[in-house]
């Protein structure tokens, strides 16, 4: 698994929500487009949608 590619996608993804404090998360669309980028890089439909 390339770490790099793998955050290369997840930093070039639109942000829809985010939130800060102690629980912090960045939510991305879950669309066709982003698991197939998200697929490319080695993360499986399982982890994507978890």
């Amino acid at each position: 698994m390339n770490r790099q590619a793998i955050l290369d996608v997840l930093n070039n993804l639109e942000v829809v929500e985010t939130n800060g404090g102690d629980s912090p998360y960045i939510l991305v669309e879950n669309n066709e487009i982003v698991r197939q980028k998200l697929n490319a890089v080695g993360k499986s439909l399982a982890l994507i949608v978890k």
